[in-house]
């Protein structure tokens, strides 16, 4: 008899190109009873809005999808930081352009038009320092955010996915396009948290390992397949993706989560 827990593990394993049988449902069953009865995974996300369990933490609202890099400057002031970061740091003018876009997105989400300078600026100084794809077509982004107000709609973290189709240059260490960005908005406050922000980006990097124990270009493929499904099903199958690779992770929960 299908149900939907059969349906949803079918789907999964379908579009990674992983073994069916037996994966999904110990997994989902012990985060299940792992989260159930601890308060140390609100850190992640608290949804107010929560369309169903599923997109937990990532919700469909917060999948974007990037084709490209058609973007241009909209006005003078964007033409002008943009000709000033590709002088001062070294960075491809794809990277500047997916750069532009992604901040466009965020603060357009947060109607914050006036921090577009800078975690534009912040996230290009941090690219110049070294890449953040983590290889696998799997990247991360962080340390853009300022102290600038944004008010959060899943506090005390707002986690993104961003997907690119046709794959971006993201100067990955293992000379791969990346097909999925994970990203977070922390509150203002959020350099007095450090221990939110580094277990937010911990939990987020074991998700480079999408389709462990196996290879680094299943990693790829399934990520690939991933950042051209619908937003929908894409946000539930990273999420089960997220559970997967939490409950397997070699690190303790006690470290990981406390």
């Amino acid at each position: 008899m299908l149900t939907r827990r059969s349906f949803l593990q079918f789907s999964f394993t379908s579009v990674l190109g992983l073994p069916a049988q037996n994966l999904l449902e110990p997994v989902l069953n012990e985060c299940e009873r792992f989260l159930a009865g601890s308060n140390s995974f609100d850190f992640v996300d608290r949804p107010r809005t929560l369309v169903h369990p599923d997109f937990y933490p990532i919700q469909p609202e917060r999948v974007v999808v990037i084709r490209g890099d058609g973007w241009l400057p909209e006005n003078t002031d964007e033409h002008r930081l943009r000709e000033r970061l590709a002088c001062g740091l070294e960075l491809t003018v794809e990277k500047l352009n997916v750069i532009f876009q992604l901040m466009h997105v965020l603060t357009n989400y947060y109607r914050k038009p006036q921090l577009l300078r800078p975690w534009v600026s912040g996230l290009a100084k941090r690219e110049s320092l070294g890449s953040t794809s983590l290889g696998g077509g799997f990247g991360l982004l962080h340390q853009f955010q300022d102290d600038g107000h944004v008010r959060l709609v899943n506090p005390p973290v707002d986690w993104w996915l961003f997907l690119f189709p046709d794959g971006v240059g993201w100067d990955a260490w293992d000379g791969k396009p990346v097909y999925g960005m994970i990203g977070h908005v922390f509150p203002p406050h959020h350099r007095r948290l450090p221990g939110l922000t580094m277990r937010s980006y911990i939990l987020a990097s074991l998700m480079a390992k999408v389709a462990m124990p196996t290879s680094r270009e299943a990693d790829i493929a399934a990520w690939r397949r991933i950042a051209r499904m619908d937003r929908t099903i894409a946000a539930r199958t990273a999420n089960l993706a997220f559970a997967r690779c939490v409950a397997e992770s070699p690190m303790s929960r006690v470290e990981l989560l406390q």
